[in-house]
C-alpha cells in the first residue's frame, strides 16, 4: 500500500464511514480483489486532496502578495486577507481620484478619430510605473510642469494683490483718526 492510500485508510476509519471501512478490511484479507470496491472512493479522495493542495498554493499566493511575511498567522484568516484587499483598493481608489483631480491636462487629438474630443491625459501613470521611485519620479515631473504653468498665473495675481493693499493702505492714511 502506498503511504498516501494508508493516510485515506486511517482517516477513513477515523471518522467512522462504516461502508469504506469494511471494504478497506477486506483489502488486508483478499488483496488486489477488494481494491476495486474502494477505488471509486480512493479516486474520490484523491481528487479532494488535489483541490485541497490547489486552494493552499493559492492561500499563499494571495498572502504573498499581499505581503504578510512568511509563518505570520494572519496569512489563512480571511477576515485579515479580506481587510487587506479592501484597504489596497481604496487607497487606489484615492490616488485615482487624486490623480484624476490634480494632475489632467488636455490631451492631444487622435489621428485615428480626428473628429473625436481628444480625452484628457493624466500627468503620471500609476498603472505604467515601472517601480515605486519611477512613479515618484513621474509625480515629481507632473508638479514641476504644475508649478511652471501656475507660475505666471499666481504672479500675476500676487501683483494685483499687492496693488490693492498699497491702495488700502492709501485710503487708511487718508482717513481721519478715529476719535472717542
Amino acid at each position: 500500500m502506498s503511504p498516501e492510500f494508508k493516510q485515506w485508510v486511517n482517516q477513513v476509519i477515523a471518522k467512522g464511514d462504516k461502508g469504506v471501512a469494511e471494504a478497506i478490511l477486506e483489502i488486508d484479507q483478499e488483496g488486489r480483489y477488494a481494491y476495486v470496491h474502494v477505488n471509486a472512493a480512493w479516486r474520490a479522495w484523491l481528487a479532494q486532496q488535489e483541490k485541497i493542495e490547489a486552494l493552499e498554493a493559492h492561500v499563499e499566493a494571495v498572502a504573498d502578495a499581499i505581503g504578510f511575511p512568511p509563518r505570520n498567522e494572519n496569512r489563512r484568516r480571511t477576515s485579515v486577507v479580506v481587510t487587506n484587499i479592501e484597504n489596497a483598493r481604496r487607497f487606489a481608489d484615492y490616488l485615482h481620484a487624486a490623480e484624476q483631480e490634480f494632475l489632467m491636462v488636455p490631451g492631444e487629438p487622435d489621428d485615428d478619430y480626428p473628429d473625436d474630443e481628444p480625452e484628457d491625459d493624466c500627468l503620471v501613470n500609476s498603472w505604467g510605473a515601472k517601480s515605486r521611485e519611477d512613479y515618484v519620479e513621474q509625480f515629481r515631473r507632473a508638479l514641476d510642469r504644475l508649478v511652471t504653468q501656475k507660475l505666471p498665473v499666481c504672479s500675476k495675481r500676487i501683483a494685483e494683490l499687492e496693488k490693492e493693499v498699497a491702495e488700502l493702505r492709501r485710503q487708511a492714511e487718508d482717513q481721519p483718526p478715529c476719535s472717542p
